[in-house]
């Protein structure tokens, strides 16, 4: 994935209108694909320390020097890299992006089309990209099912969804979402709404003892972590570390591995299985934190995630 450079006249707060023009989105392929050609081989030398890797040409990317939101990429990049089978002509739902940053690589990468659910207006003037405000993605969902399978627009009919650094904004009123302690839960479980049964999920949140920004992001530990990836099966994740689950660390320097998942009505193995050595196993060796039950049948409130006093937003940093 690429880094989308985003209109300077466009600012990404509630009620925004966000374009980007075909010539935009043209030359931001042209990028992903350079990018891919840079980094993408099937020899990746990953140290279990996540310090460094090296490219095609031997050359080596001090990750540690990366800052969090390129690494968050280099990730994701990877996992779609170490599992083409789930992006090759699919049909991809993105969810929470105001950039098309994730939707060019995807393209990129061989996907046949992208929608982009996002609570601002998105105008991507492209063949391969359109764009749905929340609230209209919910009224399809809700309108196709009552519409046979083969006439539904939404509701199972995608074959990869993403959630990048998304979900974790969920509910706290930044982005014009409505002000819910549970929206980051709620809206994780509403995305295998989208998923055909075999269908897989990229996802990924920051991760760190568990936190509040108010009003700008959560941080993912030892409680709410697992109520995220509660139904859902992990297929491989990159750049995970266990420690970072209770290390202390500011709020944000942003720590964020990325997950491909798969419903849990889907064996683990699944679709994507892949005959060598999964990410999870070259990244790291520690274990995932336990998913809880299904989302869609546990109760919220035996959920209740501990009070805790919002931590003050300083100026980013570097990972």
């Amino acid at each position: 994935m690429c880094a989308a450079a985003t209109p300077a006249h466009l600012s990404h707060v509630a009620g925004s209108h966000i374009k980007y023009s075909k010539d935009d989105i043209e030359q931001l392929i042209v990028g992903a694909l350079s990018y891919q050609r840079e980094y993408t081989c099937s020899s990746w030398c990953v140290l279990q320390e996540h310090t460094r890797a090296f490219n095609c040409a031997g050359l080596p990317i001090p990750l540690r020097r990366m800052r969090s939101k390129n690494l968050l990429a280099f990730w994701s990049d990877l996992l779609l890299q170490h599992h083409p089978q789930a992006i090759q002509g699919a049909k991809v739902v993105v969810f929470g992006s105001t950039s098309p940053q994730y939707e060019v690589g995807l393209l990129a990468r061989g996907a046949a089309s992208v929608v982009t659910v996002e609570y601002n207006k998105l105008t991507y003037d492209h063949p391969q990209l359109s764009t749905m405000q929340v609230q209209e993605a919910e009224a399809q969902l809700q309108a196709d099912s009552l519409l046979p399978t083969e006439q539904r627009s939404l509701l199972g009919r995608f074959d990869l969804a993403l959630s990048v650094s998304s979900f974790d904004h969920d509910g706290l009123g930044r982005y014009g979402d409505p002000l819910n302690p549970d929206g980051d839960l709620l809206a994780n479980d509403a995305v295998q709404q989208y998923l055909k049964p075999s269908g897989a999920y990229l996802f990924a949140v920051p991760v760190g003892p568990d936190a509040v920004v108010w009003n700008l992001q959560r941080r993912y530990g030892a409680v709410r972590l697992p109520l995220m990836l509660g139904g859902w099966a992990v297929v491989d994740v990159a750049g995970w570390n266990s420690s970072r689950l209770a290390q202390p660390a500011p709020v944000v320097r942003s720590y964020e591995p990325a997950w491909l998942l798969q419903p849990t009505s889907v064996p683990t193995a699944g679709a994507f299985a892949s005959e060598v050595l999964p990410l999870s196993g070259l990244l790291s060796g520690a274990v995932l934190p336990p998913a809880t039950a299904d989302p869609m049948q546990r109760s919220r409130a035996k959920h209740a995630v501990p009070s805790k006093q919002p931590q003050q937003q300083t100026g980013s940093e570097e990972l």
